[in-house]
């Protein structure tokens, strides 16, 4: 459970020792104390719903329409196209299949390499 649940819970348990201390504690009492931690526990997690669809609608959005996307794409483009002309100037199938695995594996590597340098907080 998160920290502003808990602290939700403490207040509203607080308050209801409060009534007990003073003996006026009924059955009506009973029923509002649980009704209110169900409410508090179903607004809760809607709050982690809402939370977790946002995050994915994002990464969805993103991993569709952003930045990354145009990038993947234009490199792809542009790996067909060289492909295309290595066939036209008469280059035969192995060195074309040599030089995509190697552009390939390259780019791997710098990725890697990019990886291995970015620092994540945690």
């Amino acid at each position: 459970m998160s920290n502003i649940h808990n602290n939700r819970l403490k207040r509203a348990f607080s308050k209801y020792k409060a009534i007990v201390k003073r003996q006026k504690f009924n059955d009506i009492m009973k029923k509002k104390i649980m009704l209110k931690i169900d409410n508090f526990n179903l607004r809760d997690a809607f709050r982690v719903w809402g939370i977790w669809s946002h995050n994915l609608k994002f990464c969805k959005e993103l991993n569709e329409t952003g930045p990354i996307t145009e990038y993947v794409f234009e490199a792809k483009r542009t790996m067909y196209n060289l492909i295309d002309f290595m066939r036209s100037e008469h280059y035969d199938e192995e060195t074309i299949t040599y030089w995509v695995k190697y552009s390939i594996s390259a780019n791997d590597r710098q990725m890697d390499m990019l990886v291995k340098t970015i620092k994540i907080p945690r």
